[in-house]
């Protein structure tokens, strides 16, 4: 008993398209009574739900941060550690506080091309880069709301997503611990 209760929790939300397409079909059935028809219109409601949870697994940066990343957001400032990947130990190598605009505008610029794919299982503590926005948004008059977006990412991944986009986000990172000037 055990093992379903862990393979149902491994994979509930399989789990649950399974349960509802059972109970379509059992409605369906009601309606439909010849088995080829209920069989082909199930097939299609099945095909088209898999499109959709695909479908639901890409996103970009900004769409990923739309409730807190506004137009009218203000970013107060951005900290940056940066991590050994090979180290297991996570201790930080170096670490930055960005308060400037434009380091700011070209950090956010960068993050905005990303595109990304929702990837299951992902270890995630083993990033080069942890990065904290500081972000405030009006929530009414005289009344502002503080919040921080924590995002861990490395050329490949960000938190649980895959980097899918040919972009070279981490430009602008890597140019503040190398000393360059990343224009």
């Amino acid at each position: 008993m055990g093992g379903f209760i862990d393979f149902t929790l491994q994979y509930f939300d399989l789990f649950l398209i399974a349960v509802l397409i059972a109970i379509v079909t059992l409605v369906m059935s009601k309606f439909i009574k010849r088995k080829r028809m209920l069989f082909m219109v199930m097939a299609v409601l099945v095909i088209g739900v898999s499109f959709a949870v695909q479908q639901l697994k890409y996103t970009t940066f900004p769409e990923l941060y739309d409730k807190t990343l506004k137009e009218d957001s203000v970013i107060e400032e951005i900290t940056i550690r940066v991590y050994d990947p090979s180290n297991d130990s996570l201790e930080t190598s170096a670490s930055k506080v960005i308060e400037e605009q434009d380091t700011i505008e070209r950090l956010m610029n960068d993050f905005s091309k990303i595109e990304l794919k929702k990837e299951d299982g992902m270890a995630s503590e083993f990033y080069q880069y942890h990065v904290d926005i500081i972000v405030k948004n009006q929530a009414g008059p005289d009344r502002y709301l503080t919040k921080v977006i924590n995002i861990k990412l490395d050329q490949d991944y960000l938190n649980d997503y895959k980097v899918i986009s040919g972009t070279n986000h981490l430009k602008t990172l890597q140019s503040l611990f190398s000393g360059e000037d990343a224009s």
